[in-house]
């Protein structure tokens, strides 16, 4: 079951760049402080103590409904996961996307930032 972006702003959204988002013993980071659309970006997670086979990554436009976007990181090494992302292109020049990143136990929030 999908979750949207939540409403709720109670929810800590973790800026998604090259500085790893940190939470807990869970470390999530880009390859890009700020990703471009129909430019291929690779995320990378370091999530301890999971034996997932891998991570789903759920994504939601927040200025324009571009729909949902889903992905999967794959396993690299021990407790190392990571997918290249492509995201779609927007009318505007710059918007937010919030989702969230997990391991079908533990959700880790996450927002990215995209700019033409």
């Amino acid at each position: 079951m999908a979750m949207k972006p939540s409403a709720d702003t109670s929810v800590q959204y973790c800026s998604l760049t090259s500085q790893p988002c940190i939470q807990g013993d869970i470390t999530i980071a880009s390859n890009r402080d700020i990703v471009q659309p129909l430019v291929p970006f690779t995320i990378s997670a370091q999530w301890p103590n999971s034996r997932a086979t891998a991570l789903n990554l759920t994504l939601d436009g927040v200025e324009m409904d571009m729909g949902t976007v889903k992905y999967q990181l794959k396993p690299t090494t021990d407790n190392h996961y990571q997918a290249e992302i492509l995201l779609p292109a927007c009318t505007t020049t710059d918007m937010t996307w919030q989702g969230y990143v997990t391991d079908g136990q533990t959700h880790v929030y996450i927002s990215l930032r995209m700019a033409r």
